[in-house]
């Protein structure tokens, strides 16, 4: 079974554009992208970070096919659930896993 995550760093402060291109992405995100702008994902998101919730997609046609989870930093959860919106530089990270169906010894098929 195939795990994939992928990782989303939110980016809506109130300074312009031209100002934060000024910035380097070190002082925006030191803590997952590097001076250079890559970001790197947290090795330990699944025990540090809040679980948001979880989506199963299950057509089979579907590129994206598979158990998606929703995770972010502690000081991040509160913050959309007070405002709507994730604050400047949270951190949120989407882990992909996939899914099959089979037999069961009982002959009952699961998902």
């Amino acid at each position: 079974m195939k795990t994939e995550a992928t990782m989303v760093v939110s980016a809506k402060s109130g300074k312009s554009s031209a100002m934060r291109s000024r910035m380097s992405a070190a002082v925006l995100f030191c803590r997952h992208v590097d001076e250079h702008g890559r970001i790197s994902r947290p090795i330990d998101f699944r025990s540090a970070f809040v679980h948001l919730g979880s989506r199963a997609m299950l057509d089979e046609a579907a590129a994206a096919r598979g158990v998606h989870d929703v995770y972010t930093e502690g000081e991040s959860a509160e913050h959309p659930r007070r405002t709507g919106v994730f604050p400047d530089g949270a951190t949120r990270v989407k882990e992909i896993r996939g899914v099959a169906s089979g037999g069961l010894s009982t002959d009952s098929p699961v998902m």
